[in-house]
């Protein structure tokens, strides 16, 4: 896993000229956290100090880092460190810290007042102003670093790239694109991305679709919990708030016990789902949207975490049978430490605004979706069936295609403004390398850009990415409103 900090290259010499080589003596200070270390019978040993705890600890030098080990209450627990331009970048249990080498006097800001375990330890929040976003500090700057992800589809699929978003650097991806025997929406995205330490973290849902009346329900072939042609035989719920508190929540969250502290309508987001579906014909369903965002809190892992779910309802009338289908979309949790959600926000909303589809991709489902939509489709009992309806579609792309694909994505662009009013965590930036515009986090007024699909927000001026890491940045320009 890859950390905020760009790594130097440290090549031990094992020669005459070890004077070269990495040298971890001293102290270190930062995120709360003292290490002292002293060369020792070919290694180092000292200690590390947390709070008004102190654990001996040895170590050596192995394929250019340091490990080591150290004890309390009479368990080992092991520990990694690297260099970097005086910092030490050491982890162990799961925790990131980021120690400043000391001279004769210590530190001035260091804090030392937490009291818990290395692997419990959140770090502190001396150098970080927004203490739920991944930062890391260069001479004394914060800044956030973006990577580009992506997430691949099935090789016995589609297959290749399938979708792309922007996380932090050392942020984890879970998940990805799940297949299912369903003839319009038959991928969807079950992912989660969260921080090395697991508090932070969005998840994103698969969309789902439901069914009833006419001769669905109790008492019919296909009672409640049925599966009628991909749709869950369920009966219809009010709206998207009573979607999320009724059957949502109890389903993804029921073992937590969470409990609900508040829930908004969200109307302009609704009418922005509305709005990028196309017109209904004469005579069709009569569709109306609504959405919701619903605030819970729970604990994890002994500390209490705040997460909003969000999603958009579809709610399809079928003026024909007295039929009535509901699609459940956009349905994301964002959860963060208590009292710190409404900080991290803006962070879950550059990933979520940032997700792009990839157009080969595209070409292909969209053509699968057409071929299932044509096809009788109870008799597509399994998503492996969906190889044979894979084979009939083209790689080349089509204007027709092409055109589909970019009103689909200038669409979920329209619904992501339209959230941005609830959310009012992301500013617009011109990226002159994509040639496109790019969302990122507000309150940092520079930003930069690589040509590997890599973003920095930073609050200094004086902060260059090209001087201090690696990789060739270009500046980017704030687009006005």
């Amino acid at each position: 896993m890859k950390t905020i900090v760009s790594w130097a290259l440290i090549i031990p010499l094992g020669m005459a000229l070890s004077a070269l080589a990495a040298d971890y003596t001293g102290t270190f200070q930062g995120d709360s956290l003292t290490v002292r270390l002293q060369p020792s019978a070919g290694g180092y040993s000292g200690d590390l100090q947390l709070g008004d705890k102190t654990w001996p600890c040895t170590a050596r030098e192995v394929d250019d880092q340091l490990r080591g080990t150290f004890e309390s209450d009479g368990s080992q627990f092991e520990f990694t460190a690297t260099l970097e331009k005086g910092l030490l970048i050491l982890k162990s249990g799961g925790s990131t810290f980021t120690l400043h080498k000391q001279g004769a006097s210590a530190n001035p800001l260091a804090r030392s007042n937490a009291v818990s375990p290395l692997a419990q330890t959140v770090g502190s929040s001396n150098q970080m102003r927004r203490p739920t976003v991944p930062q890391t500090v260069s001479t004394n700057t914060s800044y956030i670093r973006f990577r580009r992800v992506s997430i691949n589809d099935r090789p016995d699929m589609i297959g290749g790239e399938a979708l792309s978003f922007l996380a932090p650097v050392d942020w984890e991806v879970e998940g990805g694109l799940v297949w299912r025997a369903h003839p319009t929406m038959p991928a969807a995205v079950a992912m989660r991305v969260h921080s090395p330490k697991g508090i932070e973290q969005l998840e994103c849902f698969p969309t789902l679709a439901f069914s009833w009346g006419g001769y669905l329900g109790p008492g019919t072939m296909f009672p409640p919990g049925a599966n009628y042609l991909g749709n869950e035989v369920q009966a219809p719920v009010a709206d998207a708030i009573a979607y999320l508190k009724e059957r949502h929540l109890p389903r993804v969250r029921g073992q937590a016990q969470a409990r609900v502290m508040k829930a908004e309508a969200l109307p302009k987001l609704a009418e922005a789902a509305r709005e990028a579906e196309p017109s209904v014909p004469f005579g069709g369903p009569r569709m109306v949207f609504t959405a919701g965002r619903v605030r819970v809190e729970y604990a994890l892992n002994g500390k209490m975490v705040e997460e909003d779910h969000y999603c958009v309802l579809n709610t399809m009338i079928l003026p024909a049978g007295n039929m009535t289908i509901q699609i459940a979309d956009k349905l994301y949790a964002l959860r963060a430490p208590k009292g710190q959600l409404d900080t991290s926000t803006k962070l879950f909303e550059t990933i979520i605004h940032s997700f792009r589809i990839t157009l080969p991709w595209y070409n292909r489902y969209a053509q699968l979706v057409q071929a299932l939509t044509q096809a009788q489709m109870n008799q597509i009992r399994a998503a492996g069936e969906l190889s044979r309806y894979l084979s009939r579609t083209s790689s080349e792309i089509s204007d027709m295609m092409r055109q589909s694909y970019e009103q689909r994505q200038a669409s979920q662009d329209r619904i992501n403004k339209n959230w941005s009013q609830y959310m009012r965590g992301v500013e617009e930036f011109h990226d002159p390398v994509a040639g496109r515009s790019v969302e990122l986090p507000s309150g940092y007024p520079n930003a930069w850009a690589n040509n590997r699909g890599e973003y920095i927000v930073t609050e200094s001026a004086n902060f260059n990415p090209n001087v201090e890491l690696d990789g060739n940045w270009n500046r980017l320009e704030r687009k006005q409103p």
